[in-house]
């Protein structure tokens, strides 16, 4: 196997044709294949005929970002036109809300850290003592281990369904 080797530079995934329509699914897959390096997913999550629908995009890209992996979104066979014309998803604003979300926070400090949150279908982004994301797949409240931080932290609350942003306090 290659994956440790110094000449590779990234590992490129795909899984199941652009089917990994869930947080749980995308993050185990990329995980498991992280090996130091930059992960690419580019066929992992695609909406369109046969593939995900666009809430299904949003869970699995969330999950391959909180694994610290990269995705490509592709639009497939949408409008019986085989590959559908750009922006015939309805993906598209997920994924925004999404990018909006990642340039706010520093996440190329940032690593895997799911052994910091406890319940099952949650995952951790974390720069430990420093920067937390979290993302809980079926929403709702969550258990995070913040032992390495030597400050308060501020919290706050994304739908990522709709953008809105509230803040929790610290």
């Amino acid at each position: 196997l290659v994956e440790s080797e110094s000449w590779l530079d990234f590992a490129n995934l795909q899984y199941r044709e652009g089917t990994a329509g869930s947080a749980d699914t995308s993050n185990q897959f990329v995980a498991s294949n992280f090996y130091g390096k930059p992960v690419a997913a580019t066929e992992m999550v695609w909406e369109g005929g046969g593939k995900l629908i666009a809430d299904q995009v949003r869970r699995g890209a969330w999950g391959i970002l909180m694994a610290g992996g990269f995705f490509l979104y592709g639009e497939f066979d949408l409008g019986g036109t085989g590959v559908g014309d750009f922006g015939l998803g309805k993906a598209h604003p997920f994924l925004r809300i999404m990018l909006d979300f990642m340039e706010t926070v520093p996440y190329w400090e940032m690593s895997p850290h799911n052994e910091l949150v406890v319940e099952r279908g949650s995952f951790c982004l974390a720069n430990p003592g420093k920067e937390y994301v979290i993302y809980v797949e079926s929403g709702g409240a969550v258990t995070v281990d913040l032992s390495a931080a030597s400050r308060s932290l501020s919290v706050e609350w994304l739908n990522p369904r709709t953008g809105e942003r509230s803040s929790a306090g610290t």
